[in-house]
């Protein structure tokens, strides 16, 4: 069976109405900005989820925007409300993948976590993201390119995030998290709390506590961390005393932009192959790095020099091509 199938079946059947919208709407249209005008600072040098041209409005959004309608009562996260991330050893943010790729992703994480013993879903079989230039391994949390030797990059499945910068917490706190807030309030109305009280903190109706930071739920869609570090309790204590609010940052559950399959990148009409010569030196002059560097300054010039070519649906690729290294590709077999 082939699993993409799946995935897309999966997709389709729980984002109907986003294909309906997709489709009376032009090819260039996205219903979301693309997530590089939101990451405007990453720490990822692999940047190869830029597609979209640089002329992308900016957007930084501190609230949830929904592509549905919004939902009433806490419910299970759809898939496209949960958003995945990759992110480098060395970097210190994750950077989320597109929602072509993170609805694929998260279709097989569930699919997985069915325990199919029929042996339709391969457990081997990878999922090709990133323009198909890298590739996922659910099982084991990786992505690695698929053309180059480059270290793995980790990915994480985003569920709980921070108000404003939207980075996901650590998978073992947003578990916990969702099983807390599952069990305490799913099925109920989903309301703010009530208007600011004139002096004292919000009534907690819920709340746990980590090593690290406690989080307290003042209604069922207000939410709060708070850091458990000296200087912050000092500061609450500051605060508390002078009668103003508790301080700390709010959670939101589900991502900012849900996932839609037409986030995607446009298909490959020409390909390059960029080949190093024999004085290559270490990372100064790796051909991963001036591929990429190749890769965006093409885009540029494409962007200045060409507008009237077809960007939405149309791009070039280029891919290094390491010669002193070996590549198997098909787990070897070809």
């Amino acid at each position: 069976m082939d699993f993409n199938s799946i995935a897309d079946g999966v997709a389709m059947s729980s984002s109907q109405s986003s294909y309906s919208a997709s489709s009376s709407s032009s090819d260039g249209d996205k219903l979301y900005p693309h997530l590089d005008s939101f990451y405007k600072e990453s720490d990822d040098d692999e940047d190869f989820d830029s597609i979209a041209l640089d002329e992308s409005p900016s957007f930084s959004p501190r609230l949830k925007r929904y592509l549905f309608p919004q939902k009433e009562f806490v419910e299970d996260l759809r898939p496209e409300e949960v958003r995945w991330f990759y992110k480098t050893d060395k970097g210190k943010k994750w950077s989320a993948f597109i929602g072509y790729d993170s609805l694929r992703i998260e279709c097989r994480y569930r699919a997985l976590g069915l325990n199919d013993e029929s042996g339709d879903i391969d457990l081997n079989d990878k999922i090709l993201v990133r323009g198909g230039l890298y590739e996922v391994d659910v099982m084991k949390n990786l992505c690695t390119p698929v053309y180059w030797t480059e270290d793995e990059l980790s990915i994480c499945r985003g569920t709980w995030f921070e108000e404003g910068n939207w980075q996901p917490l650590p998978d073992g706190y947003s578990s916990q998290l969702e099983v807390e807030h599952m069990a305490k309030f799913k099925g109920e109305k989903l309301v703010d709390s009530a208007p600011d009280p004139p002096k004292g903190s919000k009534p907690v109706i819920h709340n746990i506590k980590f090593k690290d930071f406690h989080v307290d739920w003042n209604a069922t869609d207000e939410i709060y961390k708070y850091n458990e570090s000296v200087s912050s309790k000092l500061m609450r204590n500051v605060r508390q005393s002078l009668g103003w609010q508790k301080s700390g940052t709010r959670l939101r559950r589900g991502f900012c932009m849900e996932a839609v399959m037409d986030d995607k990148p446009p298909d490959v009409c020409h390909l390059v192959f960029v080949i190093h010569g024999i004085g290559q030196k270490m990372d100064t002059g790796s051909i991963v790095r001036c591929t990429k560097d190749l890769r965006q300054c093409v885009k540029y010039m494409s962007a200045k020099m060409f507008p009237e070519f077809d960007h939405a649906n149309k791009r070039a690729e280029f891919l290094p091509v390491q010669w002193r290294s070996s590549l198997k590709l098909d787990g070897g077999k070809s």
